[in-house]
Formats: C-alpha cells, structure tokens, sequence
C-alpha cells in the first residue's frame, strides 16, 4: 500500500471505573509521532456515534469538538484528560521515547498487524488500567489525500473566482497541490518569493506545456499520465484571497512551467528534503540532489545570488601573517617608547 501517514484511531473504557477514552496517534512513515486523547466519565458517552469509522480528518475534528463541548460542563474532564495525558507520556519515555514509539507503531501499521498494535496499546494502558475495553482502527493517507482532506471545508474554485475573469496569468495555468507535513510543516505564511514548494501538478491547462513536462521528467510520471513524483516549484506570486481564508499561490517549475493553488493558513507545508528522498528515491537524480552535495555545481536560478565565487576566495591574510604583522608593531611601539625615555 502506497502511504504516507497512518493513523491509529482508539476508543477505550475502563471495566472497572467511569473513564472512557477518545484519541490517537498519527505519524509519518518511519518518522514522528504526535498523540492526543481526551478521557472523560462515561455519562458523556454519545453511543450512537461510530467515531472509529470517521476518516482520520472527520475523527480528528469529532475529537476536538467533543472536548470543547462537554470540558464546558465539568472541570473533572479538564483534569481526566491532563492527569491522562501527562502518565501516557511518561509512559512512552519508559519504553524508549516518541522516536523508538513512532518507528514501532510505522512498522506494525506498514505489516497491518493488529494484534501486535493491540498489544502495544495495551502496554501503555497498563499503568493506568489494566482492565480495559480496547478498539481501535487504522487509517492511510498520502499527501494528496492530506491536501484534499485539509481543503475539504472551502471552496477553492470560489477562492479562485474571486480574482476576476481578467486574471489570464492565473485562471490559465494548471493547478498544482502542495505536499503537505502536519507534523513538522510550515504555514504559507512564512514562506517568501523565490523560497521551495514542493508540489505535485493535478490538472494540466495546456496540452503542448504537458507533452513537454512528461518529455523532460518521464520518471515523474506513471504510465496514466498522473504525477507520481513531487517536484521543486519556485514561488513567484503570493496574494490573499478575497475572504482572507487562504493564499493564491503561483510556482514556477524547470524555469518554464507555471502552475496556482490555493492554500489555507492552517496548513503546514513540507519542508524536509530528506524524507522526500526517502519517500521519492527519484529525486535523487534530479538537479536539487546536486545542490544538496554541491552547491557551487548548482546553476543560480532567477532572483538568487550565486555565491559560489565568494566562497572560493582565498581570505587575503592567513592567521600567521596577521600574528607576524602584530609582533612587528609591538616592536616597533617598544623601541620607540625605550629610545623617548631613555
């Protein structure tokens, strides 16, 4: 199964006490970890729900919902979910950390072993519980499917809209989605002209631009015609859109090829060029490869300073001819203070 994050959804309840248990762990393929659970007296239990069986998107947002709904109500919730939280991370520190905790959970998801996922969870209730109900379920996704998920609450074709008809220099070119990280991303916000996104091309608006596209990075592209692997898009244009909710954003790919997105604040961009390699071995024959172990072997693009020549310069004195010239003043300052004087 191709994938990029999974998700293990839990819901659990205490036989022998009134705690019941919503939360999750959602991590990136042999990578990070992020956990939340919210713990709370089964009263507030809604039993027709089926949580478990909400897209990790839809659970994550139940979750949140939830929380702030019935934490309204009692204190008690507020200290549940703490007192919880904070032994479910001492906890995982005891059997070796977030880092050893993702890597196990990564490859029990990757072999779909349920059983020994269960086992797992068991041990990390244990302290808390030992006479537990446990179900959990797991959930995959790409980065496209994590890109369609986050943008499932707006309209981009109205964000789209709302720049006008007269727009050519953006209605007229593809479509593109960024690679998205919820873990370790950062928002547009932060991102400049001229700085990396990586990105996958959804749409094509011109056939001849597409033709070409495929013609120089076949590896790119899979036998449908659909974009397998990301590539490194230039960002030359930035502008909020009308509601304020997201960003239009333009790149620019191979110096030629231009392509729009819209882009929501809360969205978390990926930056690490080294679990793309991981994650697309492809790319390491590509040009940003060459710019990771040389950079001077890299042509400057347009609007960046090459600065590979200030690099090669030689400095103009080494540290023993500055120390020489310094004993030679010293000297100098000595015979004339010893002649004045004498």
């Amino acid at each position: 199964m191709n994938y990029d994050f999974y998700a293990i959804k839990i819901q659990a309840e205490n036989r022998t006490s009134d705690d019941y248990f919503l939360g999750y762990f959602f991590g990136k393929v042999n990578s990070g970890l992020e956990y939340r659970f919210i713990c709370f007296p089964k009263k507030y239990v809604d039993r027709e729900k089926t949580p478990l069986e909400m897209p990790f998107a839809e659970y994550k947002d139940y979750l949140n919902e939830l929380y702030l709904r019935i934490s309204s109500r009692s204190l008690e919730i507020v200290e549940m979910t703490k007192e919880f939280n904070v032994y479910l991370g001492l906890q995982i520190r005891k059997m070796g950390g977030m880092g050893a905790q993702g890597f196990r959970f990564s490859k029990m998801a990757e072999e779909k072993n349920t059983e020994l996922i269960r086992s797992e969870l068991n041990d990390l209730f244990r302290n808390w519980t030992s006479d537990i109900i446990l179900r959990f379920t797991l959930d995959f996704s790409s980065f496209s499917q994590i890109y369609e998920q986050a943008s499932l609450s707006v309209d981009t074709k109205v964000m789209l809209s709302s720049f006008g008809a007269d727009r050519k220099d953006i209605l007229s070119i593809s479509d593109f989605y960024p690679l998205l990280d919820p873990m370790a991303g950062v928002t547009i916000d932060q991102y400049e002209i001229g700085s990396v996104i990586w990105c996958t091309i959804s749409r094509f608006s011109n056939q001849t631009e597409e033709n070409r596209l495929k013609k120089e990075y076949p590896d790119f592209f899979d036998e449908a015609g659909g974009n397998i692997v990301p590539f490194e898009g230039t960002l030359v244009l930035k502008e909020l859109t009308a509601d304020g909710r997201g960003v239009l954003v333009k790149v620019m790919i191979a110096d030629w090829f231009f392509a729009k997105s819209i882009i929501l604040h809360n969205m978390r961009l990926l930056q690490n060029t080294q679990k793309l390699q991981n994650r697309f071995p492809k790319l390491q024959e590509q040009s940003f490869q060459i710019g990771l172990d040389n950079p001077q072997a890299r042509p400057a693009s347009k609007g960046t300073t090459n600065t590979a020549h200030l690099e090669n310069k030689k400095p103009i004195f080494d540290l023993g001819t500055v120390f020489i010239i310094f004993a030679i003043i010293a000297l100098a300052f000595l015979i004339y203070f010893f002649f004045f004087y004498s």
